[in-house]
């Protein structure tokens, strides 16, 4: 009766005892990266020469983010997953420009004819791939999310401004509602002329246009959801949608 007893608490601990890592949230400030892009990320700008010095931090991030299987991710809610995927995009980003550091723009990134987001730099489910096929073959395919234009980050001074945080599932929705609404204020990117009715808007709203469309009618009405109310009541389906040319020089802060 006793080994019958100690075989129970056995076969307990083993089934009921043990946490299920597929469904705990994957901690995104491992290995210190949350306090790597504190340090080194102001102001939306990177300092990419002194991770390039020391890299470990971003390089064990990344190692970390790899040996998840295809299976534990797929267990996991969807905001974890998309999450997760927003983290390893910039991340990979990071690593890329580092490792081809110095460079003035992302795009002088070119190896045998392929440019930077062709070249298979991101480790994921034990393959590589693609920066390209990570966000469109994976993030846009499989997440209706528009507001992931607004936390993918391409190291580019028209992009987004990369936070000095890492996304986190839990406050995901809030971290991207404030994205969105911090890269609309930027008035160097997007702007109302009301005189001539028209609005200026950054060229991700032209490439995109259909994500957008598919939570909005309209990219106008997409983006009168983040303006201030102020600024979304003086647009009328009238205004014109002008785009505004996108800039590419390096987010260097050492520039």
């Amino acid at each position: 009766m006793k080994l019958l007893k100690v075989f129970i608490v056995i076969i307990a601990i083993l089934y009921l005892g043990v946490p299920n890592s597929a469904a705990e949230e994957f901690d995104h400030s491992h290995k210190n990266y949350d306090q790597l892009l504190q340090d080194q990320v102001k102001d939306g700008l990177v300092n990419y020469k002194a991770i390039k010095v020391d890299p470990e931090v971003l390089n064990g991030y990344l190692d970390t983010l790899g040996k998840v299987e295809k299976a534990t991710f797929n267990a996991w809610p969807e905001k974890e997953r998309l999450t997760y995927l927003i983290n390893l995009y910039n991340a990979a980003t990071i690593k890329l420009i580092v490792d081809n550091y110095p460079v003035k723009s992302i795009r002088d990134i070119n190896k045998e004819g392929e440019g930077p987001w062709k070249l298979n730099v991101v480790n994921l489910f034990g393959k590589k791939i693609s920066l390209d096929a990570l966000e469109h073959d994976i993030i846009r395919k499989n997440y209706n999310e528009p507001r992931i234009h607004f936390a993918l980050v391409c190291a580019a001074l028209g992009c987004p401004k990369l936070p000095n945080w890492a996304f986190v599932s839990l406050k995901l929705e809030q971290q991207l509602e404030a994205r969105t609404k911090l890269y609309l204020a930027d008035k160097s990117i997007n702007y109302i002329d009301e005189g001539n009715k028209t609005i200026y808007l950054s060229s991700i709203f032209n490439w995109f246009a259909g994500d957008f469309k598919k939570t909005h009618s309209t990219v106008l009405d997409f983006v009168k959801q983040y303006l201030p109310a102020d600024e979304a009541n003086k647009l009328n389906p009238n205004f014109r949608v002008n785009y505004t040319e996108y800039d590419w020089n390096l987010n260097d802060s050492s520039r």
